[in-house]
């Protein structure tokens, strides 16, 4: 292994150590509770050296937020690679996304409790960074755009704006799980669970493809 090699090596498992740190920090306590402190001190290097690596600790949490934009792409991905009719492909998808929010919480926490709800995040983070996470979340979307667009291939659907839908699918899964997350559901006593009210929307998404919708 050349000199070279050996540093690259050495400076990627840092970089490394300190996103292990970090998102452990980020899945507890929330951005706002962590510091750049709190991150030097679990990973046990000097707070100099987090900014050798990361300009600012928006850039850390956004760089741990990809690896979560990353794993729902591949869970959606996975989900849609099947040779079925296109409703029950998209039914494969609704509920690929809705494990990803019980099997990875705490990325879900970053992306849509916090990146998607603040602006401030943008202006602190590098331009290729903000415009690979932009890059990976419309990867997802048009996933069901194109599944969608299938359907309507396949006679299934109606014809429709098949990225409208998809982004209506998008926003409407989040909104259903987000009142679950923040305990809504609880709190206003409603007689449902959002787990029954996500199943219930992808039932009448798939009813109002087939049924059409005007462009």
């Amino acid at each position: 292994m050349t000199v070279t090699e050996r540093r690259a090596r050495e400076k990627e498992a840092r970089r490394s150590q300190i996103l292990d740190a970090a998102r452990e920090l980020f899945f507890d306590k929330g951005f706002e509770g962590t510091t750049v402190e709190d991150i030097a001190d679990r990973s046990e290097l000097s707070k100099g050296t987090i900014y050798l690596y990361f300009p600012s600790k928006e850039e850390v949490y956004v760089s741990i937020m990809l690896e979560g934009s990353t794993i729902l792409y591949e869970m959606l991905k996975e989900a849609a690679s099947v040779d079925l009719p296109a409703d029950d492909v998209l039914r494969r998808m609704g509920h690929a996304y809705y494990r990803f929010y019980r099997e990875y919480t705490g990325y879900f926490r970053m992306l849509f409790l916090y990146y998607y709800s603040s602006l401030e995040i943008h202006k602190k983070i590098s331009t290729e960074l903000c415009r690979r996470c932009d890059e990976r979340a419309m990867q997802s979307i048009n996933l069901a755009a194109e599944m969608i667009q299938r359907g309507v291939d396949q006679g299934l659907f109606k014809p429709c704006n098949s990225l409208d839908f998809a982004i209506l699918s998008w926003t409407c899964q989040n909104g259903i799980i987000l009142l679950g997350e923040k305990g809504e559901d609880r709190h206003l006593n409603l007689p449902t669970s959002s787990e029954k009210l996500h199943e219930l929307f992808l039932e009448s998404m798939i009813v109002s493809l087939k049924a059409g919708s005007s462009n």
